[in-house]
């Protein structure tokens, strides 16, 4: 494991500023298509995932960050150490 703020197994961490908080697998390779400009069906088509799929772990994001908007989301997640080079390569995206 290289650095404590980027991943712990299949736990992802966004950081200091959403402590305890962490994304699965599959949140955290829905949230780097998202974070790539992605929208919700092309997402699914490049994970192999329904678009429903995507919205439901999306949703489970958004809850546990406790953000509205798809953009509040993105604007959030943005500001961590999560969306690295680390990251998009250990999730084979």
């Amino acid at each position: 494991m290289s650095n404590k703020s980027t991943q712990s197994q299949d736990a992802y961490y966004l950081g200091k500023k959403f402590r305890n908080i962490y994304l699965t697998r599959q949140e955290a390779r829905c949230m780097i298509c998202l974070l790539r400009g992605s929208s919700i069906k092309l997402a699914a088509h490049a994970l192999g995932l329904s678009a429903r799929t995507v919205e439901y772990y999306v949703n489970n994001i958004k809850k546990k960050l406790r953000c509205r908007t798809k953009a509040e989301l993105i604007g959030a997640v943005i500001e961590t150490p999560f969306f690295s080079e680390e990251n998009i390569k250990s999730l084979d995206l």
